[in-house]
């Protein structure tokens, strides 16, 4: 049976604070992190288990909220 998947980019709620997480090691812009938390990888889903997260189910749509990093 194939499953359809979406997947989508984490909402941020402290933004500034994310950043400053991220860049504590990782080179770049704000851009750069936008590209990154947009773009799947296991490296996004490395950085989002160390933030403090939120899971909201809406029927079969998952979001992640990132609350404080």
């Amino acid at each position: 049976m194939e499953k359809n998947n979406i997947t989508v980019a984490p909402a941020v709620a402290d933004v500034e604070a994310a950043y400053a997480l991220w860049h504590e090691s990782h080179d770049g812009t704000r851009d750069t992190f936008y590209r990154f938390m947009t773009t799947p990888s296991t490296g996004r889903d490395r950085f989002i288990s160390l933030c403090d997260s939120e899971i909201e189910i809406a029927g079969s749509l998952a979001t992640i909220t990132l609350k404080n990093a």
